[in-house]
């Protein structure tokens, strides 16, 4: 029994340094990490091999795949460019950017890829050429509506006054100027050609027909004719143009396809290289893996059970600490040297910091106080003042103010004593505290013998009756001195406003001492009222006396 309760002492009495568990702790997870890079090694020397076979074989043929990708989009911009720019040279520039793109790719002769790209570069050379053909025949097309453009200056002088002969030169001439601007792009060739025949027609319905007009006419027939040969070869060219214009679209996107799906089956390839690396790693490192989460648990479940729960005793502790409450329970011994060296660290500091909090809120409260009266001193009044305006504008209801001034107070002092004097006050203050219960009211030592009353959220009409209650109560205040009875009175100034916004505290303040002073004027034991009306700015003046 005596051995249990020596051996029991030591292990209570035993605190080992976190430090050196934590170096400790580091070191044999180290020896383990070790141990687990020696047992990986040849497996990372097969991943090596397998990443160098990677680099040099498998990367350079992904980089390729990704290379010929973005040439063969830019096979489409160059497909649509060929296909809608009219300027030769520029279409010429794009035909050979795109055959320098396909003689550059690297494809098996015999793969679908090289077929592929070579039914492309035959099919963008022929929309070259279709392209060189409609301009050519744009550029006849062009001469023809010059020769059309020219008046019919040879008619007959006796077709000067005619109409219908105007029509016809000025719709020739109009038609002839649709045809200089035409373009190989943005017109419908087949509507074109239909109103040439019609108009051809209308030449050849003409009449009557002298052999000048007969030749005339027929002259500007001819021109149509050709007109209407060239439109019907564009509109050939156009169609056939369209036509291999979308097989080239389809067999770039056929070409772009292919070599997605070639690029997807060498990642794919290596993708299941990896999975076999990967699979034989999983193999040799499951044991491993399961050994070193055992000792992670154990390590976690130590860590939390002799550190992390003791270091949250202790902020929690310091927390209350802060707050100013004392532990009513101390925080056990931990088994660690530092951290029971920081539990009474913190103990310490709570208890100075509560008895530091509660000298503080004893300063607060003295700083707030009257030290002759019990009431809140001048500094807490103006503060408070306005705190309750600034209330009283943010919700929109009245405040009233009262301002108090004990008759002739000097008089007492001079017969009776400072002593008497001061009596007087503490009775008068005690007389004010009553009147003030309720949540916002404030009874404070205005200054002297002034006192000042806030009363949040009050009629006019109990106000009023307040004051009068304070002023009847403290001329009833049984005060003597040696037998002899002492009359105490007051005046009053009381101000009060529903609409709390339209004016400042200041201004309350003012009224309320000019009030005072009119029931100083009017002979003293008397409440004078100011109250303020939300249509005018000027108070109202009216109030109660007592004799």
């Amino acid at each position: 029994m005596r051995i249990d309760n020596v051996n029991t002492n030591r292990l209570q009495h035993f605190h080992p340094s976190l430090i050196r568990t934590l170096h400790l702790a580091i070191l044999v997870t180290l020896l383990t990490l070790a141990l687990c890079v020696w047992l990986a090694m040849p497996l990372l020397s097969g991943i090596v091999d397998k990443a160098r076979q990677t680099s040099t074989v498998e990367l350079p043929a992904l980089t390729r795949s990704r290379h010929d990708a973005r040439s063969v989009e830019l096979l489409y911009g160059y497909i649509n460019a060929l296909y809608w720019v009219e300027d030769p040279f520029i279409a010429r520039k794009n035909r050979l950017q795109a055959q320098v793109l396909i003689h550059g790719f690297e494809f098996p002769p015999d793969s679908a890829l090289a077929a592929t790209s070579n039914r492309l570069l035959v099919q963008i050379q022929g929309l070259s050429q279709l392209r060189q053909e409609q301009s050519d025949t744009l550029t006849a097309l062009h001469k023809i509506s010059a020769e059309l453009s020219q008046p019919l200056t040879a008619a007959p002088q006796a077709f000067a006054g005619n109409d219908a002969w105007f029509e016809l030169q000025l719709a020739l001439s109009r038609f002839a100027g649709i045809g200089s601007e035409l373009t190989i792009k943005g017109h419908d060739w087949h509507t074109l050609a239909h109103d040439t025949e019609r108009l051809s027609a209308r030449l050849h319905d003409w009449a009557p027909r002298t052999p000048t007009v007969a030749a005339l006419l027929g002259q500007q027939q001819a021109l149509l004719q050709q007109q209407l040969t060239q439109l019907n070869r564009l509109t050939e060219l156009a169609s056939q143009a369209d036509q291999l214009h979308a097989e080239a679209l389809q067999h770039q996107l056929h070409l772009a396809e292919l070599l997605n799906s070639g690029a997807a089956l060498r990642a794919q390839q290596l993708a299941d290289a990896v999975e076999n690396d990967a699979r034989q790693v999983r193999h040799y490192t499951l044991i491993l893996l399961a050994v070193f989460a055992l000792a992670s648990s154990l390590i976690l479940f130590l860590l939390n059970y002799f550190i992390f729960r003791p270091i949250m005793n202790i902020n929690r502790a310091l927390r209350l600490a802060i707050k100013g409450e004392e532990c009513s329970r101390q925080a056990p011994r931990t088994l660690f040297h530092e951290l029971n060296t920081i539990c009474a660290s913190v103990r310490q500091y709570g208890s100075m910091t509560h008895k530091l909090q509660l000298a503080n809120q004893e300063l607060k409260r003295l700083s707030q106080q009257d030290g002759l009266t019990g009431l809140a001193n001048r500094h807490y009044f103006d503060a408070q003042l306005a705190s309750e305006h600034a209330r009283a504008c943010r919700y929109g209801h009245s405040l009233c103010l009262i301002l108090f001034d004990l008759d002739h107070f000097k008089r007492i002092n001079d017969r009776y004593g400072h002593l008497v004097g001061d009596e007087c006050l503490r009775r008068f203050a005690n007389t004010l505290q009553q009147f003030s219960q309720r949540s916002g009211d404030l009874a404070a030592r205005y200054g002297g013998e002034e006192f000042a009353l806030i009363l949040p959220n009050m009629t006019l009409p109990q106000a009023q009756a307040l004051a009068e209650r304070i002023r009847a109560q403290t001329e009833a205040l049984p005060l003597e001195h040696d037998g002899e009875a002492i009359r105490l009175t007051l005046s009053g100034g009381l101000v009060h406003t529903d609409h709390t916004r339209l004016y400042s505290e200041q201004e309350l303040l003012l009224q309320a001492d000019q009030a005072l002073y009119c029931a100083k004027q009017q002979g003293r034991n008397h409440i004078e009222t100011t109250a303020w009306t939300p249509t005018e700015r000027s108070p109202q003046l009216g109030g109660s006396t007592a004799s």
